[in-house]
């Protein structure tokens, strides 16, 4: 006789399909199972999804008489309301139990959506159900959201319902009036305005100004223009105007007797608007011979748009020179490279230091081919790359046409960590120096610096300060100093004092690195109390010249009036005091080297 336990987990199980997901379950069987589980038994249901464990958490609704109440819980999750943003079509009745029962970061994620579906009758249930419209998840991008749609009643909706546009200094409202602005919307740009929570700081304008221009809109400039200081913006919004193509925004600022410079025509060829173009040089520009226009025709990321510039500037006849091919070399535009170089267009060895640095191999491949001048930089940026298979695959291809490196590729391809390419480099011949240990420890990645040690490569003094900033990852490369054959010397002590800390100071001392008085000398420098108790308690010696960096960061070499009696500024008394105390040599009139 089974228990009525089981006979409830088996009712209504003979119409679900095996294969069917544990979430299709009919809403009695689930009730049944949670109901077999009980409350606080969360560990049981973890494991299974994240849907069943949401509806484990919603047994209050489970054991409410009202099951209809369950189904609503359950067809929302199934619909994944929160990802695919269906709350347009959810009913208010279903929103009202997802707002009395589910866990409320489920309701902030549906007040969100619905407000940027316009479902304002969520929202002021949201608001009198309790849920608190300041505390929205990704708040920020659901207003952005809403202000693109140009829904100025939902933004009016939720600032009723408490949203506070005036926190963080009007962060929110500058959100806002930029969207505002970027989109066309002229109304909510008013509305913030009339509300007073439009900036007209320098750097808000500016914003509002330069959208507005790129993407033309006029009505938004003119009603700008109207309210706010516009002429330290003119020259700002024609370039912007002529940067996104805007013919009908360039003409009418032409007509309010705002002139533009080379840079506006270099963005008006750079948005490939032909008509803007000829526009502009019709109507008596003087930049018409620089060569910087067709520099600026391939400097766009359309490598189509940019190609077609080109050959118009061209047939306006609009010289040319290395700066179009290298600009041609920078954005990968091979077509446009060609294209320049087969109707003579010259170059220089920045167009393959270009296509280097911006990891374009056709581009460079064809540079190689034809003989493209070549220098050290272009070694340089390969060695750079921050992919470290196509730092080593370019530095590969440009050596097989010999072209040229030095240091720098060792230095550059160190403080990448691209140890593959430093590899290859050395092993080619590539000289190093003690930049590029330097530069290995800023990369803090430490198989390069391992590399580096193994391979004997120079170091100064300047790269053990650098070590003592690795945390804790100075104990390992200071450990492969020693096993490599370098040195401990006094020098590491007084550096771990001055740039380490305590703990490194005490892992050298447990491994018999010596130190001397230049260990109190700058933990007394540097204020650091308990450095200079540990030295001096363990046996560090000190001098006058400790006790002289109480009054002077330059210590003895410091000047002297008389016997020094102001300590330094900010300087800690209680150094002064210990030092006193535990008897340190005070200086002598005499020792100061440095009199007044």
């Amino acid at each position: 006789m089974p228990s009525r336990k089981r006979m409830r987990l088996d009712a209504g199980l003979e119409t679900f399909a095996p294969n069917a997901s544990i979430e299709s379950l009919p809403s009695e069987v689930m009730k049944s199972i949670f109901n077999f589980v009980g409350k606080g038994n969360y560990c049981f249901i973890a494991p299974v999804s994240k849907d069943f464990c949401y509806n484990y958490l919603t047994m209050d609704v489970i054991e409410d008489s009202c099951n209809h109440k369950l189904d609503h819980i359950l067809a929302i999750q199934r619909n994944k309301i929160t990802t695919t943003g269906e709350a347009a079509s959810l009913s208010s009745e279903a929103a009202e139990h997802c707002f009395l029962y589910a866990p409320y970061t489920f309701q902030y994620h549906l007040c969100a959506k619905a407000a940027l579906k316009g479902r304002k009758d969520i929202v002021t249930m949201a608001e009198a159900l309790g849920v608190d419209i300041d505390e929205l998840p990704f708040c920020e991008d659901s207003l952005l959201g809403i202000t693109k749609k140009g829904d100025l009643e939902m933004l009016k909706l939720l600032e009723e319902k408490s949203l506070d546009l005036s926190s963080d200094e009007f962060y929110l409202a500058r959100q806002i009036s930029d969207c505002a602005a970027l989109h066309g919307h002229l109304d909510i740009l008013k509305w913030l305005h009339k509300s007073n929570k439009l900036s007209t700081e320098y750097k808000c304008l500016k914003s509002l100004y330069e959208k507005a221009s790129r993407n033309g809109h006029l009505k938004i400039i003119q009603w700008a223009q109207e309210m706010f200081e516009f002429e330290k913006f003119k020259n700002v919004c024609m370039n912007k105007a002529a940067a996104g193509g805007q013919l009908e925004l360039v003409t009418w600022f032409r007509g309010q007797n705002i002139f533009w410079n080379v840079r506006t025509l270099r963005s008006a060829v750079q948005s490939g608007n032909k008509e803007l173009i000829q526009y502009m040089l019709s109507d008596g520009c003087s930049h018409r011979n620089s060569p910087r226009l067709c520099e600026a025709s391939v400097d766009n990321e359309d490598k189509k748009i940019a190609f077609e510039s080109l050959m118009y500037m061209r047939q306006l006849g609009i010289p040319w020179d290395e700066e179009t091919c290298s600009s041609a070399a920078r954005n990968g535009n091979l077509e446009a490279l060609i294209y320049a170089r087969n109707n003579g267009c010259p170059w220089d060895e920045w167009t393959l230091s270009k296509a280097a640095k911006h990891n374009h191999i056709d581009v460079v491949k064809y540079c190689l081919e034809n003989r493209c001048p070549a220098g050290t930089n272009a070694c340089y940026y390969a060695a750079g790359q921050k992919n470290c298979r196509n730092a080593l695959t370019m530095l590969k291809l440009l050596r097989q046409y010999f072209v040229p490196w030095d240091v720098e590729t060792c230095s550059e391809a160190a403080y990448n960590g691209n140890l593959e390419a430093l590899k290859f480099a050395r092993s080619e011949g590539c000289p190093w120096n003690e930049e590029t240990f330097q530069r290995a420890i800023e990369s803090e990645d430490i198989a390069t610096i391992q590399y580096c040690i193994e391979s004997e490569c120079p170091f100064h003094f300047q790269a053990l300060e650098s070590i003592m900033f690795l945390n804790k990852k100075c104990f390992h490369v200071l450990k492969l100093l020693q096993k490599n054959g370098h040195e401990w010397t006094e020098d590491i002590c007084a550096v771990a004092t001055s740039h380490g800390g305590i703990n490194v100071l005490r892992w050298l001392r447990y491994h018999n690195c010596p130190w001397d008085e230049r260990t109190c000398h700058e933990a007394v420098k540097d204020g650091d109390y308990e450095m200079l108790v540990y030295a001096h308690n363990n046996g560090c010696p000190w001098t006058k010249e400790t006790f002289a960096y109480c009054f002077s960061e330059d210590g003895l070499g410091g000047v002297y009036d008389q016997i020094p009696t102001k300590l330094r500024p900010y300087f800690d008394e209680k150094i002064f005091n210990y030092l006193r105390e535990s008897n340190c040599p005070q200086p002598d009139a005499s020792d100061w080297q440095i009199n007044r």
